[in-house]
């Protein structure tokens, strides 16, 4: 009995030691007076913690591996519309962004690496959401999920870029691109990428497969009621598209 009490014991001890450290929670700005401080001080794991106000911040994202940031409390981001100018610019993989409300920058959120964003409401940009997420040629990149974001009223909506392995789901993009033509869905130069769930009305254009976009899937959007096409692909069949809501006579090459 005592031998197997031992081995029980010394058992719990080796879970428990694979066990990794909790996340350390950085908390912006009680501890932290900037978000880009909070964002350098972070190791793989921790949690950057917005809590709600105003910030007047635009933050790269670098050298930082797999961090949460995460908006509470209503929590906004305001840029001043500067030129290549984003809320967050994101070039390291593994990295998420979820909780805020983002407006008045060039970019709302650029996405460089692979992540996720998500649960964010993103408007009065020049483009909302941006991502360029590219394999070396060969392998595709980690997954990347840009999902359940409102992204309304900018000059484009979701813009995926020279993109391997990118999903855009259950996002709401409403009332981009009005009267310039702007686009609610934009997918260019990009393959293997998912289009789906996504409500995408009142735009100036609703989904659009721009030329060099091969092998990408457009399902289950309801894209209606855009002042241009409610769909477009130029790329004469290299896509496939299924299950998807568009008005009559509003498509183009589908």
């Amino acid at each position: 009995m005592h031998r197997l009490l031992s081995a029980s014991f010394f058992f719990i001890v080796a879970v428990a030691a694979s066990i990794p450290a909790c996340a350390t929670v950085r908390n912006v700005p009680k501890q932290y007076s900037t978000i880009q401080a909070a964002v350098d001080a972070a190791q793989p794991g921790d949690i950057v913690r917005i809590n709600g106000g105003t910030y007047h911040e635009s933050v790269l994202i670098l050298n930082t591996f797999n961090i949460e940031i995460d908006g509470e409390n209503g929590a906004s981001m305001v840029g001043n519309m500067t030129p290549a100018q984003a809320s967050f610019d994101i070039f390291s993989p593994g990295n998420s962004v979820h909780g805020l409300s983002v407006s008045n920058y060039d970019v709302g959120i650029a996405l460089q690496a692979s992540g996720r964003i998500y649960n964010n409401v993103i408007s009065g940009c020049n483009i909302g959401l941006y991502t360029s997420v590219f394999g070396d040629g060969v392998n595709l990149p980690a997954p990347t999920s840009l999902d359940h974001n409102t992204v309304r009223s900018n000059g484009d909506g979701i813009f995926i870029d020279n993109c391997e392995n990118v999903t855009a789901a259950s996002n709401t993009v409403v009332m981009n691109g009005l009267n310039v033509g702007g686009v609610g869905i934009t997918v260019q130069f990009s393959d293997t990428c998912r289009v789906t769930g996504n409500v995408v009305p009142m735009n100036g254009e609703g989904i659009l497969a721009f030329f060099g976009t091969t092998g990408c899937t457009f399902s289950n959007n309801v894209s209606v009621a855009n002042q241009g096409l409610d769909a477009e692909d130029d790329n004469d069949g290299a896509n496939t598209w299924s299950n998807n809501v568009f008005d009559a006579g509003k498509t183009s090459g589908i």
